[in-house]
């Protein structure tokens, strides 16, 4: 069930190198830009496929892409209006590049493995979909 991941772990490293602008990224934008890439992704493709989609899945789905734009939205509000913010994330020395890329692929998985739910809901729908709708 999980043959979604490798190209789900490749559109969030994708999404994720915003973060070589400004290490931070990699953390903050990137994670909420990685969410709505992936949960886009995955909408796509099930619907080029001509997968049903269950409600309770779709809309599991679509929450994770509000969520991930308010984030994101939120993360580059500060980032350019607030110069408190803008200061305290400006590091104190240059981040080698080996530890960028380090931290760029280990995000973009921790990002993979935190959507993953999203994507087995997906793949996997349930059978008791009033039930779903209450966490059950």
């Amino acid at each position: 069930t999980a043959q979604g991941l490798p190209a789900l772990y490749a559109a969030a490293l994708a999404v994720s190198s915003i973060g070589f602008f400004k290490p931070v990224w990699f953390f903050s934008l990137g994670y909420g830009l990685s969410m709505v890439g992936m949960a886009c992704l995955c909408l796509w493709n099930f619907s080029l496929a001509g997968a049903v989609i269950p409600q309770v899945a779709l809309l599991h789905t679509c929450f994770v892409i509000a969520w991930g734009w308010r984030l994101s939205g939120l993360v580059l509000w500060k980032d350019i209006f607030a110069s408190d913010y803008r200061k305290s994330t400006q590091p104190k020395r240059p981040t080698p590049f080996f530890k960028r890329v380090l931290t760029w692929f280990f995000v973009a998985l921790f990002e993979t493995l935190l959507f993953s739910p999203a994507l087995f809901h997906l793949q996997t729908p349930t059978r008791f979909e009033r039930m779903a709708m209450f966490g059950v």
